[in-house]
């Protein structure tokens, strides 16, 4: 009888205990937003075995900016979550009347997420987050990967923002969205206000903190003396006051002490990434410390590393097949400007640019004028795509300077058009 009520006990503490005593995994190189390149990189891809990092079995709980649970889907590419093959759970999050129970952790390797799987642990904790028994992985360079229940980076008014999914005091808060390579965010309007609030109600519907806090309080005698001597207060006292954008308050802003646990929203300049991932001319920017990155794609490509020709997505493998050489309109988005003309290519365009504009979208205006091409120093007018020589005032017209307009007169394919004694342009 004393063997089975120890069976009994142990079995209780099995499942209550993960939830109150656990390893927080929080090292931002696990989150799925964080992409390497390729195996040469030079990067020093992770991999969760003692031998390698100290990875331990044990009940794990992700948190900061690593994210708060496993991916359930696979990653879009390898080399994600700082490691060569990530790995996700392999099945639905459990709710918290399931209890424990047991799922497949898979590696996914070369686009195959089914390369090699094992058995973890999950259960759903009350406080609204997961904990996972995770041995060692089966392999190098294998890692657990981990993504925010928030949102990945929205960006607003150049500014991307991220919801945290976990809750934290202001100052953990702070300190989080600074590892992150951000900060709380800075609500200084009402439309960024709307903004994060839709942000909010679209993903964890609970107040959050923001960048706001207060100044000391003062304390005023009836007399309107102030208090000076700080030792009367009690140990922690006067709390400070932070600022949370309130769920029962339409998220209007609402004051509250700052070591309440709120989830929090955090702010992040964009920049040119630090390691361009963009496929295909695609123009790489990227927030957070280059761990969320965008690709803007040229003409003609989309997804999320601009790496399909859009013409065939969605299409059945023997329409596929007759588009070997398709037609694609890379000028169908009008990239030339100035009046230049798109010519389409094989998955490019080419812009034909009028006299006076250069660069590939014909962007950049020349200066006709530098040098001048004028005889005589005469005086040079940039039209804008042509140009205008012109005797210079005060100047006596002589034989000289009844310059004859021919087509040597004019550079390039431009051609000289006469206008009058002492004055010519060469348009184009």
């Amino acid at each position: 009888m004393t063997f089975h009520v120890l069976l009994i006990h142990l079995a209780i503490g099995v499942y209550s205990a993960p939830c109150d005593e656990y390893s927080e995994l929080n090292e931002a190189w696990r989150s799925v937003d964080n992409y390497q390149g390729p195996i040469n990189s030079g990067y020093n891809f992770q991999c969760d075995q003692p031998n390698q990092n100290g990875f331990t079995a044990g009940w794990y709980r992700f948190t900061g900016p690593a994210g708060d649970r496993m991916p359930t889907a696979p990653p879009e590419s390898d080399f994600r979550c700082g490691t060569h093959a990530p790995v996700r759970l392999n099945g639905q999050h459990p709710t918290t009347a399931d209890g424990v129970v047991t799922r497949e952790a898979c590696a996914s390797f070369l686009g195959n997420d089914r390369d090699s799987c094992w058995d973890i642990q999950v259960t759903a904790c009350p406080g609204g987050f997961y904990v996972y028994y995770l041995p060692p992985t089966a392999g190098c360079s294998y890692a657990y990967c981990a993504e925010s229940a928030g949102t990945l980076a929205t960006v607003h008014n150049s500014y991307c923002y991220k919801l945290s999914g976990v809750s934290k005091n202001h100052q953990v808060s702070e300190q989080q969205c600074t590892a992150m390579g951000g900060s709380l965010a800075l609500i200084k309007d009402t439309a960024t206000q709307s903004f994060v609030s839709g942000l909010i109600r679209e993903n964890h519907d609970v107040s959050h903190w923001v960048g706001l806090n207060s100044s000391p309080v003062t304390f005023l005698y009836p007399d309107s003396s102030t208090m000076q001597d700080q030792q009367l207060w009690a140990p922690g006292q006067p709390p400070m006051f932070c600022v949370n954008m309130d769920s029962g308050a339409d998220y209007k802003f609402s004051v509250a002490v700052c070591t309440e646990e709120h989830e929090f929203v955090c702010q992040s300049d964009i920049a040119a990434c630090q390691q361009d991932v963009c496929q295909n001319g695609g123009i790489c920017t990227s927030c957070f410390g280059d761990t969320h990155k965008t690709c803007s794609c040229q003409p003609g490509f989309t997804g999320k590393l601009c790496e399909t020709n859009y013409a065939h997505q969605n299409l059945p493998n023997s329409i596929v097949f007759l588009l070997i050489n398709p037609d694609i309109d890379e000028c169908s988005s009008s990239p030339c400007v100035n009046g230049g003309t798109c010519s389409d290519g094989d998955k490019s365009y080419n812009c034909t640019c009028p006299q006076g504009f250069v660069g590939k979208n014909c962007e950049n205006d020349l200066d006709l004028c530098n040098p001048n091409p004028c005889p005589f120093d005469w005086n040079c007018i940039d039209n804008g795509g042509h140009l205008t020589c012109g005797l210079k005032a005060g100047v006596r017209l002589t034989d000289q300077e009844l310059f004859p307009c021919s087509p040597s007169s004019c550079s390039g394919k431009m051609t000289c058009r006469d206008d009058g004694p002492g004055l010519y342009s060469c348009m184009p």
